[in-house]
């Protein structure tokens, strides 16, 4: 990554670890969050796209499933060695509803995507969360 830290808008401070993963420090509740498989940087187009995404991520499925997809409509969990663009998507009824631009690097005034999946008690989840716009790159 040609980037070592990302701070949004709130406080959120993003580090850059190897192969590709990510760990947010949520300053809203001073936790360290899970080590991300996934971040991206999206533009939306104005406060109602976002809300739309933000809906889908936190009703967790009933306006839809949120995810960073290619023109094929192909899903990825990583972005490691993906030349193909991407742009993230609402996958709801089985038909992709909403799209979003995506940059692979971090961009003042975008906001941040980022997604990690895991198993706990022998269950597999996929978390995803939409930050605050990005005001910091080093």
């Amino acid at each position: 990554m040609s980037w070592s830290t990302i701070i949004t808008k709130k406080g959120s401070v993003y580090r850059s670890l190897c192969e590709g993963k990510t760990q947010r420090f949520k300053r809203a509740t001073n936790e360290v969050c899970r080590i991300q498989d996934l971040l991206c940087f999206v533009k939306f187009n104005n406060n109602e796209h976002l809300q739309e995404f933000l809906r889908a991520v936190q009703l967790r499925g009933i306006c839809g499933k949120v995810y960073v997809i290619d023109k094929t409509g192909k899903t990825y969990d990583s972005l490691v060695g993906v030349k193909e663009e991407v742009k993230l998507s609402i996958l709801k009824n089985n038909k992709w509803v909403a799209f979003a631009n995506v940059s692979k690097e971090p961009i003042i005034g975008y906001s941040t995507f980022d997604q990690v999946r895991f198993v706990e008690n022998g269950i597999s989840y996929r978390e995803v969360h939409i930050g605050n716009d990005i005001v910091h790159i080093e």
